[in-house]
């Protein structure tokens, strides 16, 4: 896995173009993704989490230790996933409202770190708005909310590639 992330990183057009095809079948296929999103990221969670735990459990050491006890929570969130299927679309809707809301209160900071630096500052305030409002839109009814999640995940995903491919033509 270390591998794929660093060969993507070295060759950022293949990077972006895989967010672009991502975030069209996210756009496209809105409704099976949301089917298949509970399997799919219960499996995620289930392997990560393990490698992680044994890879932890494995050094026996302090930092690798917290990494371990992060790999079984994983790995636990991932079987109840599992096992839940579908029905389990309102716990990942209101994880993936709380992740929002962690991010909106990281652009939070970043606006009053240029409020007081005296730099430009609406960036960082409609990133903040926007995060915190979705946020909070899909924690309301987090199963309901996830499919428009889904989709809106695939539109950023196209913004993300698209200013990648900007930035690394820029002179």
């Amino acid at each position: 896995m270390k591998e794929l992330v660093s060969l993507l990183k070295r060759n950022q057009f293949v990077f972006s173009m895989l967010l672009i095809l991502s975030g069209i079948a996210c756009i496209a296929f809105t409704d099976h993704i949301h089917m298949l999103l509970p399997y799919f990221l219960g499996v995620l969670l289930v392997l990560g989490g393990g490698e992680l735990a044994l890879r932890g459990l494995l050094r026996r050491i302090p930092r690798a230790a917290e990494r371990a006890a992060s790999g079984i929570v994983y790995l636990i969130v991932g079987v109840v996933i599992l096992t839940h299927g579908a029905t389990a679309n309102a716990m990942i809707g209101a994880a993936w409202g709380m992740i929002g809301l962690l991010e909106g209160a990281e652009s939070l900071r970043g606006f009053f770190r240029q409020v007081f630096a005296r730099r430009p500052f609406l960036t960082p305030l409609l990133r903040a708005a926007v995060e915190i409002t979705l946020a909070i839109w899909l924690l309301l009814d987090p199963a309901a909310k996830l499919p428009h999640h889904i989709a809106l995940l695939g539109v950023e995903q196209i913004f993300i590639a698209l200013h990648i491919l900007l930035r690394r033509t820029a002179p």
